[in-house]
């Protein structure tokens, strides 16, 4: 399993490496940069996170007045858009 989210973790700590322009897409992830990682597993990390963010999203659309809307909000689309950049180049070997 490449991914061991912890949903409570990135609340608190981890959903700021999703935004950061020096994350690498590793960070994005989650995952170690020092071991190769398939494309499911890839996926995976990826799953976990963009849940996440898109479960702010809806947060964001339905109680914006929620603290950690407004912590997030504003990056969302943003951090999404990371994600899947992240997601496509480490799925992508010739990336």
């Amino acid at each position: 399993m490449a991914s061991n989210f912890d949903s409570e973790k990135y609340l608190n700590v981890d959903w700021k490496t999703a935004k950061e322009v020096n994350s690498t897409h590793y960070d994005r992830l989650g995952l170690d940069p020092g071991r190769p990682y398939t494309p499911a597993e890839v996926e995976e990390a990826y799953d976990h996170r963009y849940n996440w963010w898109t479960k702010r999203k809806q947060q964001k659309d339905t109680v914006p007045n929620n603290p950690l809307i407004q912590k997030v909000g504003e990056r969302i689309k943003t951090v999404i858009d990371n994600l899947l950049l992240a997601k496509n180049c480490l799925s992508d070997a010739e990336k």
